[in-house]
């Protein structure tokens, strides 16, 4: 406190000393109370995750690239760098993108980029919310040689296979080029970044010690481990007395030191691959593919899922779903609801699964195989598959048309069929994306694509949770499904439909003002209807939170307006922050509206400084009609600056101007 005292008394006397008190007042009250945690509010309560009664998920936003194709990288280069003479007819065609991950709030997206490069890691840079365009992005494996953490051979280092987080810790786990049989490697990070890489499996050799071990795949944290699945045909050892092919799993309890926790193919040497993993109902599970009597054909390979309840010991492993031959391998989509999905392939096309329980001979189809009929959608990636604003989004595999996004509700449609609906065009309108990996960060769905003319790309959008009500006459409607209140003095509308963003600020810049993570679209129908309205949105404390702001006295609603935000007048502004929610008064016009919160920052200086809190004090008492009144002063709007207004600012110390 004495470091903050003497700053803040040095060269202030006379008239300045009530500010100097209330300065004063306002830091006591941060240090003993600014990083309390907000309390939960009987309104936050009711944004919870999933669907709720009446909300369904609306239209997504078109897909914008984000990234320059192949994040720039060139291809046509051979394994010493040359260039390949003539250009291959589809130059990318061994490139693809390799698991997601979010991770101290940035998205990072895995890569096989030129045979000539090897692995690269690809993340979006520090304060990055809504990814842009090439310039949000950074490369984090590479060396300055651009060996992949700095291991100089490519074909041992491919692309990236897995990305976990687990103890503080980034993990990557990287893959054998084609049929190369030099072992997985594992690298682990604290922070990510560049050259901030070591060795996660030093004691054992590429592998676990095994170079037969060329794959580690789709990583879990589970029972205070983080695990993975390899891919073993032991070939070193084909047909030999002690030849003993088949998939293991491997766990780590502290990071670096690593365990088998299996028998090598789940006790069937067929069992060659690991493809997927997930945490569900207390269990781990492993999708698998099982090469059948002919490891060169792919009509007798059979998907097999397997699961574990405990990794103490010798686990005991129990396979609780096995396909038909032809249906090639598990890819485990996530859950939704209470039920657990996965895919297998089919000649007729995707076909995805759902079980609640999980166990054995409790599966049940629930899509038409194909999802339309379609053979050429054949089947799902890792990581290709992602819940969202309360529905299930899969990207389905298609290299005639481009991958095509399904997504699902969960709910039966009179029969054992879900609510599949496609919901962009095929290859997001590039027909040359035959896979994608999806993935939300900061409220927004990513989509990070394989393109074998252009390269891999990452493409944004964004897909509400709606609710719409018939309306007819004034009153109060409730769109309780997406947190909103509409009181109605006056209208001439047939209905409304509003649609929120969960965890998302809008595109559009506010300027000095803090968005909350959550914006909403309004839609009144017919569109050119005439009305007066009070409107109310909600939010969650954690969208608040990622605000930076914590000033949640200051909250207040803003409309955008096609070219400009055009804030609520503070005469027709309330809130209710035991509620989680801003009310504009008086409304006469709907369209994209955002809840954002002040930012007191008046010194130039990114961050909320204590230069800041002493301008804010040094206008206490002003008020609205006084000579040279300021209203940037008066944070929660009562036309005064008051103590409340000083303690937050306070409290907003530290905290980030956008």
């Amino acid at each position: 406190m004495a470091r903050y005292t003497f700053w803040l008394v040095a060269g202030r006397s006379g008239p300045r000393v009530a500010a100097f008190w209330a300065s004063l007042l306002a830091l006591m009250v941060l240090l003993s109370a600014s990083n309390s945690p907000a309390s939960a509010s009987p309104s936050a309560g009711t944004l919870r995750a999933g669907l709720q009664a009446g909300a369904y998920p609306g239209a997504c936003a078109t897909w914008g690239q984000v990234n320059d194709d192949a994040f720039g990288i060139p291809s046509n280069f051979d394994s010493n760098g040359d260039p390949v003479e003539p250009p291959p007819a589809q130059p990318y065609s061994s490139e693809e993108g390799f698991e997601v991950l979010v991770f101290n709030g940035r998205l990072y997206v895995g890569m096989e980029a030129d045979n000539s490069f090897g692995a690269r890691l690809w993340r979006t840079r520090a304060g990055v919310v809504i990814s842009g365009s090439q310039a949000d992005w950074e490369e984090v494996a590479a060396d300055v040689a651009g060996n992949p953490f700095g291991v100089p051979d490519p074909v041992q280092n491919d692309h990236i296979d897995s990305l976990a987080e687990f103890d503080g810790y980034l993990y990557a786990s990287t893959a054998n080029r084609g049929s190369s049989t030099l072992g997985t490697r594992i690298f682990r990070s604290p922070t990510g970044d560049l050259g901030a890489w070591t060795d996660a499996i030093a004691t054992y050799g590429a592998g676990f010690g095994d170079p037969q071990n060329t794959n580690f795949k789709d990583m879990q944290v589970f029972d205070g481990r983080l695990c993975g699945g390899t891919q073993n045909w032991d070939t070193e050892s084909a047909g030999q007395p002690d030849w003993d092919p088949g998939a293991q799993v491997w766990c780590t309890a502290d990071g670096t030191t690593w365990l088998q926790k299996n028998t090598n193919g789940f006790g069937d040497g067929a069992n060659i691959e690991v493809w997927s993993g997930y945490v569900y109902d207390g269990a781990l599970y492993f999708g698998v593919q099982n090469y059948g009597a002919d490891r060169d054909s792919g009509a007798d390979d059979v998907a097999t899922l397997f699961r574990t309840a405990d990794l103490a010991g010798a686990p005991a492993w129990a396979e609780v779903y096995r396909g038909d031959p032809d249906s090639r391998r598990v890819d485990i989509l996530g859950d939704l609801n209470g039920y657990l999905y996965i895919s297998v392939r089919s000649t007729g096309g995707i076909v995805v699964l759902r079980s609640a329980s999980g166990d054995a001979g409790a599966w049940s189809q629930v899509n038409v195989a194909g999802m339309d009929g379609d053979p050429n959608n054949f089947g799902a990636v890792v990581d290709s598959a992602a819940v969202y604003n309360g529905a299930l989004y899969v990207g389905v595999a298609n290299v005639a048309t481009g991958f095509q996004v399904w997504r699902t509700a969960g709910s039966l449609q009179g029969g054992p069929l879900v609510d599949w609906v496609q919901i962009d065009d095929s290859g997001l309108g590039d027909p040359n994306n035959y896979y994608t990996e999806l993935i939300p960060f900061n409220g927004y769905l990513y989509a990070w694509t394989s393109n074998y003319f252009t390269g891999q790309q990452v493409r944004r959008s964004k897909c509400p949770i709606c609710q719409s009500r018939v309306i007819d006459g004034a009153g109060t409607y409730t769109f309780d499904g997406v947190g909103a209140e509409v009181a109605f003095t006056q209208e001439n509308l047939d209905s409304l439909e509003v649609c929120a963003y969960p965890n998302a600020g809008h595109e559009e810049s506010m300027g000095g003002d803090w968005p909350v993570r959550r914006h909403y679209e309004i839609s009144p129908s017919p569109a050119d209807g005439a009305f007066t309205a009070d409107l109310t949105l909600a939010y969650t404390d954690g969208e608040l939170a990622t605000a930076t702001a914590r000033v949640e006295t200051t909250t207040f609603l803003q409309r955008w307006a096609g070219s400009t935000w055009e804030p609520c007048p503070p005469e027709q502004r309330a809130r209710d922050i035991a509620a989680n929610t801003a009310t504009c008064t008086g409304a006469i016009a709907f369209s994209p509206w955002a809840i954002t919160a002040r930012c007191p920052n008046f010194d130039g200086v990114a961050a909320v400084s204590v230069g800041d809190v002493q301008v804010l004090a040094g206008h206490w008492r002003e008020q609205s009609g006084d000579a040279g009144w300021d209203p940037q002063f008066d944070l929660d709007d009562n036309q005064r600056v008051d103590i409340i207004d000083i303690v937050a600012g306070a409290r907003a110390l530290g905290g980030a101007c956008p």
